[in-house]
């Protein structure tokens, strides 16, 4: 009983929180913020992809046909 008075005086006597929303971002960081590391790496990030589906298809097809 006595939590819950509290609780309820307490929930009254807060103050709401600020209207104001979040501050701008920097723009500095914004000019220049770094790039993501895939952003240079794409077309490898692309090549071992489908490298490792070939291989994949490969290793499956072989294993398949040594239990028949």
């Amino acid at each position: 009983m006595i939590i819950s008075i509290f609780s309820l005086i307490m929930l009254v006597v807060q103050r709401p929180g600020s209207t104001v929303g979040p501050p701008p971002p920097d723009p500095d960081y914004v000019i220049h913020a770094p790039g993501t590391p895939i952003d240079e790496n794409f077309w490898i990030l692309i090549g071992v992809g489908i490298i490792f589906g070939i291989w994949m298809r490969y290793k499956r097809k072989h294993s398949t046909n040594k239990a028949s």
